[in-house]
């Protein structure tokens, strides 16, 4: 685990409880983690460095269109910091850090 993605995670854990949204933020990450993990292209573009993360945070807005608007603006963050092909390791932080509390 390298400490980019526990700082990501942490950040999203205390907002997330910070604004007691917790229960939707959680099963919305762990749909969209799902997501990635479970399709090739899904991954390939998000790992793309030729594709701007302009284009990655458009594409991942309408992706999550009805998401709560704390986890779009994570995954738009994550994608403006060229992070975004790493999420599901971020994912697995938050995990982590969930089963602790």
């Amino acid at each position: 685990m390298a400490v980019v993605h526990r700082v990501y995670a942490e950040a999203l854990l205390e907002a997330a409880k910070d604004e007691k949204r917790l229960d939707r933020v959680r099963k919305e990450f762990d749909d969209f983690a799902t997501a990635v993990e479970g399709s090739n292209e899904l991954r390939s573009f998000l790992a793309n460095p030729q594709i701007e993360s302009q284009s990655k945070s458009a594409a991942l807005e309408e992706l999550l269109t009805g998401a709560d608007e704390l986890l779009v603006n994570f995954v738009r963050l994550l994608a403006e910091k060229n992070r975004i092909a790493e999420a599901v390791q971020v994912h697995e932080e938050w995990e982590r850090l969930l089963a602790r509390e």
